[in-house]
């Protein structure tokens, strides 16, 4: 089933939501990694949305999380954030995923000269709130998983010349940092997110607060598993 065809911008690009539908019987586990691996074959890029969700909307990109982040981990601690921020209101939750892609407005560039981040999408209910949410946790710095962001709005052509200069801003910024960033790996971790003895500290947690003698500047901008290959922890 096709979802809402739309253009990108003003340009002659248009892009589909397709909905995949088959047999309960199906093995899930390989029909999923089958159909990506027949869409590389012929060269036809096809990615699963990030949020599994009818109507949903892109509310913004955010600037200085590399793409090393755990998704499904941050989404969580996201929600579980906003649930325990909003006591008064537990029973409402809040749906959030996140797509790494080149950002809007990029169209005269070569594909490997893009700028990439990660983008927040919700649902178009929750749009509104989720975005105010993320804006006051990024203000307190109060980051899920302890990873630094700064959520900004999407290039758009009606944009007012100051939002457009911000927006140019942010952009080199996330780009030299994602460029600049140095990072190592080690297999030696078990459980990165076991609370240690009785404290209500994780390894995760030990690391992120570890800060440089001369500067009291945080050394590690994060830690996280790698997203291909989930015996591999990276820090960044």
């Amino acid at each position: 089933m096709l979802g809402t065809l739309s253009p990108a911008g003003n340009t002659t690009k248009q892009y589909l939501k397709i909905r995949l539908g088959y047999p309960i019987h199906t093995d899930r586990p390989t029909f999923e990694a089958d159909v990506m691996e027949w869409c590389k074959e012929r060269e036809i890029r096809m990615y699963e949305c990030s949020l599994q969700l009818p109507n949903t909307r892109v509310i913004g990109w955010l600037s200085y999380m590399p793409n090393t982040v755990n998704r499904e981990k941050w989404c969580r601690a996201t929600q579980e954030l906003y649930q325990m921020v909003n006591k008064s209101e537990r029973n409402e939750e809040i749906q959030v995923g996140l797509a790494w892609k080149a950002l809007n407005g990029q169209w005269n560039i070569q594909q490997k000269q893009k700028v990439y981040a990660f983008h927040v999408e919700s649902s178009i209910d929750q749009a509104t709130c989720i975005k105010k949410f993320l804006r006051l946790v990024a203000q307190n710095k109060k980051y899920p998983l302890g990873v630094r962001f700064r959520l900004c709005d999407e290039y758009s052509q009606y944009m007012k010349e100051t939002s457009r200069i911000k927006y140019t801003y942010m952009r080199d910024k996330h780009k030299t940092l994602c460029k600049e960033m140095r990072q190592v790996e080690t297999e030696t971790i078990i459980n990165l997110d076991r609370k240690i003895g009785d404290t209500k500290l994780t390894l995760r947690d030990i690391v992120l607060s570890i800060r440089d003698k001369t500067d009291t500047r945080r050394v590690f901008n994060l830690i996280d598993q790698k997203y291909n290959n989930p015996t591999t922890y990276v820090a960044q």
